[in-house]
């Protein structure tokens, strides 16, 4: 399995659509077996769209994410877990032990659908 991360200065980059790096980090039976930063620059909508199909990403971790955007990730079968911030290497931590809902990984003045803000893509 493949997670994404938007990374702005070792912290989660605060809105995804703009973000300049991923961390794509790929996982097998539990265990971090890759790391890798993918570069964003100067790649627009649809651009980010395929650069994320192409690296065969299953969940993408960000801070804001325009509607759009989310929709269109989604609708490739992405999960998004979007309004996150902290650094990356916590959130990953987090992610990896079940506990990115805690309320320090939220963004300020931001709550998803019915409190959560997990949105899973498409069956």
């Amino acid at each position: 399995m493949k997670v994404a991360i938007s990374v702005c200065n070792q912290r989660i980059s605060p809105v995804f659509d703009t973000t300049t790096k991923l961390l794509v980090v790929t996982f097998k039976n539990g265990k971090t077996t890759d790391r890798t930063i993918c570069d964003l620059k100067k790649i627009d909508f649809f651009e980010r769209l395929h650069r994320l199909q192409q690296l065969d990403i299953r969940i993408l971790i960000c801070g804001a994410i325009s509607k759009p955007m989310e929709n269109a990730i989604q609708s490739k079968r992405v999960q998004v877990i979007s309004h996150v911030c902290g650094y990356v290497e916590e959130v990953l931590q987090a992610f990896l032990t079940g506990q990115i809902t805690q309320s320090r990984f939220l963004m300020p003045g931001c709550v998803g659908k019915g409190g959560r803000r997990f949105r899973r893509g498409r069956p």
